[in-house]
Parts: structure tokens; C-alpha cells; sequence
């Protein structure tokens, strides 16, 4: 069982009862954020906010997306089961053992010349990202943040060396985000030498794919 993005992995959730669809207008203020909180609380099907305050309809967020399932025929860990192709009922053990075979024999990527991440292009003065129902999640955070299950990547200045990681990504305002970069882990590695010869160091976030890819993102390899 393949799951080629993120509206296959929501369909998969909802098919094994682990989603629940919020249709009551949420404010994305805090609001959005205590409501996922609880859900990882009590282990309650990941929310899918479907009405957000001040943004149009078709606008949505998914909170908890591997979080804790407490679904009498489940494992805690359903949603990390169903984002590996597993089933929903699998124990911790499997899940591990999978992920570590699955390491050692790593894929091919795939070259294509469209996907669907490819139909809406927004260039210079069209990027907006406060058109995004982006979540102040807690109180006392520096600003809103976009990156919470997603992946950016850079690449080393010096080799072909490309790193996946899972940084925050704060929005400051209509076209820039904040990102961090610990030092002592590869972005910062990266960081650092493009910083040493006054160069920008180039890098690309994908939100919304297999969630496989989020996964490995946050992973020590």
C-alpha cells in the first residue's frame, strides 16, 4: 500500500477512522493550535480544519497527523503504521523493523517533468504566504508557523550531498520565513560554508507529499 501524498494519506485516515473533519469555523489563533493539543492528549483522530477564521472556503489544515491513536482495534502508533503502507493495527516493533529494512535498501528517485505541486506557480510580487490559514500555535511563539510536517532541503556547497531535514518555519510576513539552523546538524553544516564565503545558500520546503518524507526529514540518519 503506496501513499503518493498528502490527500491519499488524509483518504487513508478517514477509510481506518483515524481523522475527524472539523466543520465548525476554527481560529486559526490559538484556537486551531489547543485543539490539536488535546487531540494528542487524549489520542483523538487527527482534527481536518475544513472552516478557518478569516480565510475562504477550500482552505484547510490537518492537525496531528501521526499522532497517538487510541482506536480500540489500533496500536498507538496507527498513523505512523498507515504513512508506511502498514496496517493500522501493527505494534511498534514491526513499524521499527520495517523502517530499518526499508533503510538499507533505499529507492531510486523517479525524474518527472509535471506534478501536481507544479499548477499553481506564484512568482516575485504574487507570493503571499499570509494567504495560508497558517496556526499561532502557542502562546509566547515569535510569530506563526508554516513548517511543522514538512521537509526542507539544501544542498552541500561542496559535494552532491543533499540534506532532507525538518526545521521550524516561522512566517515573518507576505514573503519571508524564518528557519532554523542548528549548527551542529547538517543545515547548519551546509549554513556555515555558504556563510564563510558570503554566499545565500539555496533551499527548497515541500509541504505536502507521502508522508513518508516528513518522517525521514525528522529521522537521524
Amino acid at each position: 500500500m503506496f501513499v503518493s501524498d498528502l490527500r491519499d494519506y488524509i483518504s487513508l485516515l478517514t477509510r481506518h477512522g483515524e481523522l475527524q473533519r472539523v466543520e465548525e469555523e476554527v481560529d486559526w489563533n490559538l484556537e486551531m493550535g489547543a485543539i490539536i493539543r488535546r487531540c494528542y492528549d487524549i489520542g483523538a483522530p487527527a482534527p481536518l480544519f475544513e472552516r478557518i477564521k478569516g480565510y475562504p472556503k477550500g482552505y484547510r489544515v490537518l492537525g496531528a497527523p501521526v499522532g497517538p491513536s487510541k482506536h480500540p482495534a489500533h496500536s498507538l502508533y496507527a498513523r505512523v503504521a498507515l504513512g508506511l503502507g502498514l496496517e493500522p493495527h501493527a505494534p511498534a516493533r514491526e513499524i521499527m523493523e520495517v523502517y530499518l529494512q526499508r533503510k538499507e535498501k533505499p529507492l531510486r528517485p523517479e525524474r518527472v517533468r509535471n506534478a501536481p505541486c507544479k499548477e499553481n506557480v506564484l512568482l516575485g510580487g504574487q507570493i503571499d504566504l499570509l494567504k495560508f490559514p497558517v496556526p499561532f500555535i502557542h502562546g509566547g511563539d515569535g510569530g506563526r508557523y508554516i513548517g511543522t510536517w514538512h521537509t526542507v532541503i539544501t544542498k552541500d556547497p561542496d559535494s552532491s550531498w543533499v540534506n532532507w531535514g525538518m526545521y521550524r518555519l516561522m512566517v515573518h510576513d507576505r514573503n519571508t520565513m524564518g528557519c532554523l539552523f542548528p549548527l551542529q546538524q547538517h543545515i547548519g553544516q551546509m549554513y556555515q560554508k555558504y556563510e564563510a564565503r558570503n554566499q545565500p545558500m539555496p533551499a527548497a520546503v515541500a509541504i505536502g507529499g507521502p508522508p513518508v518524507i516528513p518522517m525521514v526529514s525528522c529521522a537521524m540518519l
